[in-house]
């Protein structure tokens, strides 16, 4: 891995290139790395039981909102500034907005984050001080590589050392879990296992950045129109992950049971593996939209339209495909307990398919440093989720959650279509039409998964392989029936960045998804 400070600025070819690199690097870390956290999850959740499960899932929860809180939008409005000036060769504006980063830091975040864990996490004295020292200080001190490779646009370099790191962690998280069967002490491993990514990640950032980190400015000072721009985005990064997030398992745990709570983390901890393919595409879009409209906006559009299409034809296939598959074969995996997750899988995943699409189109409100319009969408999504929940929850448990879940995270997904649409210029229809494959995908999958209930009810192998089988055949049959899904330059795009070996494979997978799509 090469460290460049890019002091010419970047090009669209480029940024094109590092783009793509970095979404490689991010679907072959989650190639890699789904089956080894489903692995751990598995052996995590037969340790602690549904009820136990459930508790660690509200404890996740609760570091998530923290997270949104106080990071979201700074982080954020950084990338954004930092991406911007990068690309067009400022790097001592990026070495600046990286010293008065740091600073806040230190002197803000760090001591909320610790005051909020000392006071509300419900865990053990002695585990909330670990969590602090060395899951917070730490990592607080030693600065932050992945803003860093962010703005850069090298995502790809971050997500080989996410990568690495998840290959080291996950493995003590299960031995931590098996040896003590305790929702408190996976949750403070999962916190101070990762904190050896913060000390590698130093290494391959630029040498000019890595500097501006070891010098926070203090008192810090950020540009003016960051401010503003960061109280937005940070409010609805907030009201954004309360939607998008398992927030639900509050509300379950207050006015269900703890077990629906388990049977809700599961089924969602699950669909967040099978969709986190799809997800890693947003992650190097986010900062390489925001240098797009810095040096060359006209490309934008087209830029977007390519994203959905791959994101949506992606998370169709995994949807049609893994999802009536891996609902049969949770109570086998995971225990009887864990039965009631089977149709909640083919539910969560097929609404969370069709909702993954608000990511690359909250890119572009990102790009264009949109904050307060992201804050209405999401303060829209979450009052409809709440309204649900409310309504719905006491009666229907954890139906209620799936649909007050689903339900809200639609809406966002439809307000941000309709609001990209009028920011690039394009015509909604033609936005939703590149976003068609992954609502295929929900579809078949419910159909493959009612399907083999009818013909196997009692063996949830053959149950599972028939699910697969006819949620591929119908997607890919579907794809071909519409015309939608990649089109010929999507698919030769993805080909020319992937390793000769691996493209050898693809190809023909690549070409029934792309053959005929008439963009």
């Amino acid at each position: 891995m090469t460290v460049s400070g890019d002091e010419e600025g970047l090009g669209r070819g480029e940024l094109q290139r590092r783009a793509v690199d970095g979404v490689m690097w991010n679907l072959l870390n989650i190639g890699v790395a789904m089956p080894v956290s489903f692995v751990a999850n598995l052996f995590i959740a037969r340790a602690l039981g549904v009820v136990d499960y459930g508790r660690l899932a509200v404890l996740t929860a609760f570091v998530e909102i923290l997270s949104f809180v106080l990071v979201g939008g700074l982080g954020q409005a950084v990338t954004q500034y930092g991406a911007k000036a990068h690309a067009s060769g400022d790097s001592p504006s990026v070495a600046r907005l990286l010293r008065g980063y740091q600073g806040l830091r230190l002197t803000v975040e760090l001591p909320i984050y610790a005051l909020a864990y000392a006071v509300l996490a419900d865990v053990p004295g002695p585990l909330r001080a670990a969590a602090i020292v060395i899951g917070l200080v730490l990592p607080a001190v030693i600065g932050n590589g992945a803003i860093c490779f962010a703005i850069e646009n090298r995502s790809g370099t971050g997500a080989r050392l996410v990568l690495a790191a998840t290959l080291v962690s996950q493995p003590i998280v299960v031995v931590v879990a098996m040896l003590t069967g305790s929702a408190d002490y996976v949750w403070l491993a999962r916190m101070v296992a990762p904190v050896g990514l913060a000390f590698a990640s130093l290494a391959f950032i630029a040498p000019v950045y890595r500097r501006a980190i070891a010098r926070p400015l203090l008192p810090p000072r950020l540009p003016k129109g960051l401010w503003r721009f960061s109280a937005e985005v940070g409010l609805a990064s907030l009201v954004g992950g309360l939607v998008m997030s398992r927030t639900e398992v509050f509300a379950l745990t207050a006015w269900s049971s703890a077990a629906a709570a388990g049977e809700f983390a599961i089924a969602f901890g699950l669909v967040s593996h099978v969709l986190g393919p799809p997800q890693a595409i947003v992650g190097p879009m986010v900062p390489a939209l925001a240098s797009l409209r810095t040096v060359d906006e006209v490309s934008l559009g087209r830029a977007i339209r390519r994203t959905l299409r791959a994101m949506s034809t992606l998370a169709g296939t995994l949807s049609a495909t893994v999802l009536p598959a891996l609902g049969p074969i949770v109570p086998v995996l995971y225990g009887r307990e864990f039965a009631a997750a089977d149709p909640l899988i083919i539910a969560v995943g097929g609404l969370g398919a069709m909702a993954s699409l608000a990511g690359p189109l909250a890119a572009v409100g990102l790009s264009r440093l949109a904050g307060g319009s992201l804050l209405r969408i999401n303060l829209a999504a979450l009052g409809v989720d709440a309204a649900l929940m409310v309504a719905l929850i006491p009666p229907l448990g954890v139906w209620g959650a799936v649909l007050a879940n689903g339900g809200a995270s639609l809406l966002r997904a439809g307000l941000l279509l309709h609001v990209s649409a009028q920011d690039l210029g394009v015509p909604a229809g033609t936005l939703a039409r590149s976003g068609l494959p992954s609502v295929l995908g929900a579809a078949w999958a419910g159909v493959a998964w009612a399907l083999a209930m009818l013909i196997a009810p009692e063996s949830e192998v053959l149950r599972a392989v028939i699910g697969a089988a006819v949620g591929g055949v119908g997607f890919v049959a579907s794809l071909a029936l519409l015309r939608t899904g990649l089109s010929a330059g999507d698919r030769d795009a993805i080909l020319v960045q992937l390793p000769r070996r691996i493209a050898t494979v693809a190809r023909p997978w690549l070409g029934q998804l792309a053959r005929a799509n008439a963009d």
